[in-house]
């Protein structure tokens, strides 16, 4: 079994072994990671959001320097780190979060 602080951030190894702990995304030890949906046995990550769509991300991603505009549904630690991405490399956007 792999450890879920791999699972949040992928590079918490390299981070880790080069001092930068400041920089790991911490795992909210939460178990999204462990559970299996029923349709298809994939699993997800409350912190971070390519976790279990690896294979699909290449299709999605836009370009760098592409400006779009991007409206991330949901305000929990996925939505905050989506659209913390989105925000770096791309974008403008903006979160929304029902009340």
């Amino acid at each position: 079994m792999v450890s879920p602080r791999i699972l949040s951030d992928p590079d918490w190894v390299n981070k880790a072994y080069e001092g930068r702990t400041d920089e790991i995304t911490p795992c909210l030890r939460c178990n999204k990671c462990h559970q299996a949906r029923v349709n298809d046995w994939s699993s997800t990550c409350s912190v971070n959001p390519r976790f279990g769509i690896e294979h699909k991300v290449a299709l999605i991603e836009v370009p760098l320097g592409s400006k779009k505009k991007v409206a991330v549904i949901g305000g929990g630690p996925a939505g905050m780190q989506a659209a913390s991405e989105i925000a770096k490399r791309w974008a403008r956007g903006g979160c929304v979060r029902a009340e």
